[in-house]
């Protein structure tokens, strides 16, 4: 959950981003799709059903963060709410 974790030590120690609406849409399902993966049961008998839906959720994950570092990622996000 490391971009859940960078959202909550920025928000700790420099106060809440300034972002618009959309952004923090964006922030919000990046969080809930790490607590929505880290949630998955590792059960042996229901792994052949979750790793269909960890897939589609990483991949979900992955759209949502473009693969950037949770800084970069929070960076790009305040420039594209100043934009608007």
């Amino acid at each position: 959950m490391k971009y859940s974790d960078y959202f909550s030590y920025h928000l700790k120690y420099y106060g809440i981003p300034k972002l618009n609406l959309e952004q923090y849409q964006r922030m919000m399902n990046i969080v809930f799709m790490e607590g929505y993966l880290s949630g998955l049961s590792d059960n042996p008998s229901e792994k052949i059903k979750n790793s269909a839906i960890r897939y589609r959720g990483i991949k979900s994950l992955n759209e949502l963060t473009k693969r950037l570092p949770p800084q970069n990622l929070l960076i790009q996000m305040e420039k594209l709410s100043e934009k608007k």
